[in-house]
């Protein structure tokens, strides 16, 4: 059925060692959902782990949606091809860049990490214009019924309202945010900020008037098969210490029935330090303590495949202090549950 399948190739520059590390896995799929890897068109999956390189498509009555390592969250609609060869992230620094080059029927995404630490590092390519991300939900329609068919109408964007983002420990509430559409040099030709916003690049402005509640019914399925957003769990350790508090200790078990709950669920353990060592020695103190947490649930039964570690240093204090300064509240771990 698929055999018209074309690859599209992008002319990107690529870093081999990066080229088979996991960027993200699927949550939830119906109908015809695949991923193209070397030239293979794999089934889709509940908690099958992606790749640089790869592709996703869903058919005509085809649905699938995608974690990515940064938090964003990605839903397809049917009839979609969706490269994610241009998916780069730190997980130490955040420093990365995404681009999105849809074709067919269109792509839900709350946008994650790497939105939050650079203006448009997020990007939506097409071929008549680009957006720019810049911390938001939205749903982008691509402009075409079928990927077997050329491209004939302009794609379409509706921005909807914000989440709660329940990953930023100090100011969880929803962020203003925008998505700008960017000319051919990456300049601001537009910028849409106001939710349930509808931009089309067919009329003269962009602009559409649809009331709320249609947009929201028109999406309603789309928005639907997003992933949950994340749950995010702290853990507290003592002074130069990997050992656990046993307040932290009994918040093992809710980390572990929330894991249970999710389809295709995957942990993200993060390590968090104070101020009171080096760079160096701080990276390498959090990702010791992730690590330990990473090994402990591990021997409570987690596939060592679904649980990630990763050390942020002193970057995220939960309370800001001077250099060298202890403080024990930022001596902790997050446990992502997504």
């Amino acid at each position: 059925m698929f055999a018209r399948f074309v690859t599209f190739t992008l002319l990107l520059c690529c870093f081999p060692a990066l080229a088979c590390a996991e960027i993200g896995s699927i949550k939830r799929t119906v109908g015809q959902a695949f991923v193209e890897r070397e030239n293979k068109l794999l089934t889709a999956q509940s908690g099958m782990y992606l790749e640089r390189r790869d592709i996703l498509v869903t058919g005509p009555n085809g649905r699938l949606s995608v974690t990515f390592i940064d938090n964003s969250r990605f839903s397809l609609r049917p009839n979609t091809i969706l490269s994610l060869a241009a998916f780069q992230f730190n997980e130490t620094t955040h420093e990365g860049s995404f681009v999105v080059d849809p074709v067919g029927g269109g792509v839900a995404i709350t946008s994650g990490q790497i939105v939050g630490n650079r203006p448009d590092a997020m990007r939506v390519r097409f071929p008549t214009m680009v957006l720019g991300i810049r911390g938001t939900r939205f749903v982008v329609k691509a402009g075409v019924e079928t990927y077997l068919t050329p491209e004939t109408v302009p794609p379409t964007l509706v921005l909807f309202p914000d989440e709660p983002d329940v990953l930023n420990e100090t100011d969880p509430q929803p962020k203003s945010s925008a998505i700008a559409v960017l000319d051919d040099r990456g300049d601001e030709r537009l910028v849409i900020d106001t939710p349930y916003s509808v931009f089309a690049g067919a009329t003269a402005d962009g602009s559409l008037s649809v009331a709320p509640a249609d947009i929201e019914r028109s999406y309603a399925l789309t928005l639907g098969f997003l992933p949950p957003p994340p749950s995010n769990y702290i853990l507290y350790f003592g002074y130069d210490s990997t050992q656990l508090t046993a307040e932290s200790e009994a918040n093992i078990i809710r980390i572990l029935a929330d894991f249970g709950s999710r389809a295709g669920a995957d942990l993200l353990v993060v390590g968090h330090t104070d101020r009171s060592g080096t760079d160096a020695y701080n990276d390498r103190l959090s990702l010791e303590r992730a690590l330990q947490i990473r090994n402990l649930l591990i021997s409570l039964g987690v596939d060592p495949a679904r649980v990630r570690a990763a050390g942020r240093g002193e970057r995220e204090p939960l309370v800001s202090t001077p250099d060298g300064i202890k403080e024990g509240r930022n001596r902790r771990i997050q446990v992502i549950v997504r």
